[in-house]
């Protein structure tokens, strides 16, 4: 599991996580969603040590401050929102970081990924050339190199993904969901900060609502997706439904909410 316990991060003298208890565990695929600002990012960088924090933070039990960096990266990888790549590095060039971060021996697991995310033939090109989705879909590769088996040793790996979707069109959003829902399903742990609730309802296990800092609630899409949470998370009115081919994946409506808002 992935565990956090009493977690506070400051900028300076603003709080923007304020004693917030989180966990994640693996063969489940975990979302984090809430408003621009709720500091869902913040605890995504938290929980991997990109930036400073105080409390509690353990990947299986074992406290990821002792940890070096190299240990680290073989157990868990991170996408984070954008990347700026200032040199003409060829997609490979790319993804063979990861491949390089992870300790693999396989000369052909690059090419492999590539494929997974529906780059196959970008190998040559300049990554400085691809789309903004193009490129969100090579850091993906880069990625699931690292940790390309959900499992090693006995142990769970980790996809920590910050906004996967968010450059993508919507066939490549359920292509990149299906690689994190598939990851999760043979055993590897998957924490994703997402936007899209609906993508969210669809794939994710668990579900931490975060607002001001604070998770108002961490439990089932179901319990979680509801009218109160979500209008109470958002500052809006917001409706839940469920769709008829599935009466148990709620979905949401901000119809609702533009229905309400004064002329």
């Amino acid at each position: 599991m992935f565990n956090a316990s009493h977690l506070n991060v400051r900028y300076g003298q603003r709080a923007i996580i304020h004693d917030l208890s989180f966990s994640a565990k693996a063969g489940e695929l975990t979302a984090i969603v809430g408003p621009n600002g709720s500091g869902k990012s913040t605890l995504l960088k938290a929980i991997t040590g990109e930036i400073a924090s105080s409390g509690d933070i353990s990947l299986d039990g074992a406290n990821i401050r002792s940890a070096s960096p190299s240990e680290l990266a073989t157990r868990r990888a991170v996408l984070p929102q954008s990347t700026t790549i200032a040199f003409p590095f060829t997609v490979m060039e790319i993804v063979r970081i990861g491949v390089e971060a992870g300790g693999s021996a396989s000369p052909s697991l690059a090419l492999r990924a590539l494929s997974r995310v529906g780059l196959a033939g970008y190998e040559g090109r300049t990554y400085n050339e691809l789309s903004g989705g193009e490129q969100q879909r090579c850091q993906l590769a880069r990625v699931l190199c690292q940790v390309w088996e959900p499992t090693r040793d006995d142990h769970p790996n980790w996809l920590l993904l910050d906004e996967p979707v968010s450059a993508l069109d919507i066939g490549h959003q359920l292509e990149v969901m299906r690689i994190a829902r598939d990851y999760a399903d043979n055993g590897g742990g998957v924490i994703a900060v997402m936007h899209d609730l609906n993508l969210t309802a669809m794939f994710a296990d668990s579900v931490a609502l975060m607002r001001g800092g604070e998770i108002l609630r961490q439990d089932t899409p179901q319990k979680v997706l509801t009218n109160a949470y979500l209008s109470e998370a958002y500052g809006c009115p917001l409706q839940i439904s469920t769709p008829p081919a599935d009466g148990n994946i709620p979905y949401i409506l901000p119809q609702a909410a533009q229905i309400h808002q004064p002329r």
